[in-house]
């Protein structure tokens, strides 16, 4: 009863790695629910996505509940995924569903997407869904420096995220100043194209889904 007490009076704090901490321990209880929820199915047209190239060693970053990772495990028996996480509460949910799922070609890691525990080129994709936006710049662009180092050369990074449409923007923006930190509203409009760019990648295509409330971006690695 005290943890929740804390984890409750946390969300609050100013201390940002105990805000965080809170914030996904109380998202870790209904993600998986949202993320089927969404209209247009985005988490499956992102796995779908990456799938279609049939790669084989994925590395799905800030991976959460392993929704993502999961739905790749799921439509790609014959590859092995690592999925990575900071967040014990998070990862305790993606562990145990996993586990329910029978999914033996998924591997959840508690490590920084910023300092990635993997030798160079091991990877034949990347991916993060709806991950940028919860970095602080710094880390964000160390990230993406790090994906790119472990990614084999032609592999692809991909990256789902909010976006800020034309109409209806305005709804974006309360829910970046209600729910986000500051740092979040840099991957909206080009943000995550010139990140990627900046860590070296080349981005293939990008398209906007949900009624342009999200984006994603493909980019190679040369």
């Amino acid at each position: 009863m005290q943890d929740l007490r804390d984890m409750i009076l946390n969300l609050v704090s100013p201390d940002d790695e105990k805000r965080n901490r809170s914030k996904f321990f109380f998202l870790s209880l209904f993600y998986d629910t949202i993320s089927k929820s969404l209209p247009g199915n985005p988490y499956e047209n992102f796995a779908e996505n990456i799938a279609s190239d049939k790669p084989s060693r994925i590395l799905d970053i800030c991976s959460g509940t392993g929704y993502t990772a999961r739905t790749l495990a799921g439509l790609l028996p014959n590859s092995h995924i690592d999925a990575l996480d900071i967040s014990p509460e998070m990862l305790a949910v993606a562990t145990e569903r996993s586990e329910e799922e029978r999914l033996a070609n998924i591997h959840f890691h508690k490590e920084s997407a910023a300092q990635l525990p993997f030798e160079n080129e091991t990877f034949d994709a990347v991916c993060v869904s709806l991950g940028l936006h919860e970095l602080p710049t710094v880390i964000r662009t160390a990230s993406l420096k790090e994906s790119f180092r472990v990614l084999k050369p032609g592999g692809s990074m991909y990256a789902m995220d909010l976006d800020r449409p034309d109409s209806f923007g305005f709804l974006i923006d309360f829910y970046l100043l209600l729910g986000e930190p500051p740092y979040s509203k840099e991957v909206l409009s080009e943000g995550i194209s010139q990140a990627l760019q900046e860590a070296g990648f080349q981005v293939a295509q990008k398209q906007h889904w949900m009624g342009d409330f999200l984006q994603f971006v493909e980019a190679r690695k040369p």
